[in-house]
């Protein structure tokens, strides 16, 4: 006998965290509304509550959602509007209670990344740039915006603050998102 042939519903269930989010991932940018996808675990159609937070911790839009199933893990999709620009930066969190009915405790699904339209005005998407012998966030930011300002540098950094954490420092290789409007 195999083991899937001894597991019963619940044991499976317990297998799989309650949601999982496949679209945006940790750093994306991303556009108001927000797109979101995954997998999760219903209970009566219900998977969760989605919010966004700013750097302050200020809910600018929320959901809930569900799946294709009243009950068991099924595909998720859906938009969350932003209501209110972010304060505190274009750094947001997208924030994911699953339907908890056991009352156990399910654990909260957090996904840092940034809204583009915090990031540059009219934001339409963004280049990709390696990193090369010579480059810096100055350059780089000179090459693509006309100008080595602060403001530009900083758009930069924060697109891409998974690999950049010292602006002064980027390493060769480096693929780098450059916000673009």
């Amino acid at each position: 006998m195999k083991p899937s042939d001894t597991m019963v519903k619940g044991d499976l269930m317990s297998k799989f965290p309650l949601v999982r989010v496949h679209h945006p991932r940790a750093y994306d940018i991303v556009d108001n509304p927000v797109s979101v996808s995954g997998i999760g675990a219903a209970f009566e159609g219900v998977i969760g509550i989605a919010s966004v937070r700013d750097a302050n911790g200020i809910v600018i839009g929320s959901t809930q959602f569900g799946g294709h199933l009243g009950m068991g893990f099924s595909n998720f999709e859906f938009t969350i509007a932003l209501t209110t620009p972010p304060t505190g930066g274009a750094v947001v969190t997208l924030e994911i209670e699953p339907d908890d009915p056991s009352g156990l405790g399910a654990a909260r699904v957090v996904v840092p990344v940034a809204v583009g339209t915090a990031l540059i005005a009219g934001y339409l998407g963004f280049f990709t740039h390696t990193v090369v012998a010579g480059d810096t966030v100055g350059k780089i930011a000179k090459a693509y915006y006309g100008a080595n300002n602060a403001a530009n540098i900083k758009r930069i950094t924060f697109a891409n603050r998974d690999v950049i954490l010292n602006p002064n420092i980027i390493h060769i290789g480096t693929e780098l998102r450059v916000p673009t409007a």
